[in-house]
């Protein structure tokens, strides 16, 4: 678990880490099923199986929670795309291509991770969580784009990184059914667009 400034006590022993972790789990659950606003407190404790007070030893507030849940998806993802090597005889969209489907099962096999990364307009603390989630991602792809055209200027390729992402993120709810089943048809046209913008932008 990532450690964060905003939990009232950092869980050290197992016992602790595990209920954390439940806690989190039974929140993205909930904000998944009922969402984010309608999501209480007492209700994540209760789907976590443990007492309001537990819940309040780690976190002061729904918020904190919510932040907690978006410091561990970008760590995970992070995580993910640090495995994701550059290959000196694959190109900038084949890459790319293992970036969309490396967020793509991410969000098929974790239901608050929906909530998070497309956050809202008019929640603060969600629009906050789905930021961070999203230039985790963002720092990814300028840095594949930066591996296969180092020439490149970092304005455009940070324009580049983020119109793709923004192409991604528009078009992953069609292909990522609610119940996490991913349509593959469809996760090959969204890197067939993607992979077009991405040939005819970096050659210019």
């Amino acid at each position: 678990m990532t450690e964060d400034v905003h939990l009232r006590r950092v869980p050290r022993q197992t016992r602790g880490q595990q209920r954390v972790s439940k806690i989190l789990s039974a929140a993205a659950e909930l904000f998944a099923e009922i969402g984010y606003d309608a999501s209480t407190t007492n209700a994540i404790a209760a789907r976590a199986e443990t007492s309001i007070g537990s819940l309040y030893q780690f976190f002061p507030n729904k918020d904190a929670i919510l932040e907690a849940l978006s410091n561990q998806y970008k760590a995970e993802l992070g995580e993910l795309f640090s495995s994701l090597s550059p290959n000196p005889n694959s190109s900038v969209e084949m890459m790319f291509g293992q970036i969309v489907d490396t967020v793509a099962a991410f969000y098929a096999s974790r239901p608050g991770f929906q909530v998070v990364f497309y956050g809202s307009s008019q929640k603060d603390e969600l629009a906050e969580a789905a930021d961070a989630l999203y230039q985790t991602i963002i720092a990814s792809i300028d840095g594949l784009i930066a591996f296969y055209h180092p020439g490149l200027a970092p304005d455009r390729r940070t324009l580049s990184a983020l119109v793709s992402m923004k192409a991604v993120k528009s078009l992953l709810p069609m292909a990522v059914a609610n119940n996490g089943t991913i349509n593959p048809h469809l996760i090959a046209e969204i890197k067939t667009l993607v992979g077009a913008y991405l040939r005819t932008t970096l050659e210019k």
